[in-house]
């Protein structure tokens, strides 16, 4: 996985709170994607369109989606009126949350 790049912003609040270290070393974590998908009750997701950038949430009681371990791979079943959200065809990104 290629090391998320922050921005020149990040990179000063980072500085600032003297965490540079740590935020290099949680630029390519992704945590385990199937457990959290399992409990979550929020799920938002992000993707660019023509205009700028899409943005669908769903909430409600977990599980919202399904995820499982296929290899080296995560596959994510993720509910169609969630996807209905973003524009067909393109790529996205996303964050499973359980506030609890």
């Amino acid at each position: 996985m290629q090391p998320f790049r922050y921005h020149e912003g990040q990179r000063a609040v980072q500085h600032e709170a003297n965490s540079i270290q740590c935020a290099d070393k949680l630029s390519t974590w992704v945590g385990p994607v199937a457990a959290f998908t399992a409990i979550a009750d929020l799920i938002v997701l992000a993707s660019l369109a023509e205009t700028g950038i899409r943005i669908g949430a769903i909430s409600g009681p977990a599980p919202l989606a399904i995820a499982r371990e296929a290899g080296d791979e995560i596959i994510v079943e993720l509910p169609r009126r969630l996807l209905d959200l973003l524009p067909a065809g393109r790529r996205c990104g996303g964050i499973v949350i359980n506030p609890g």
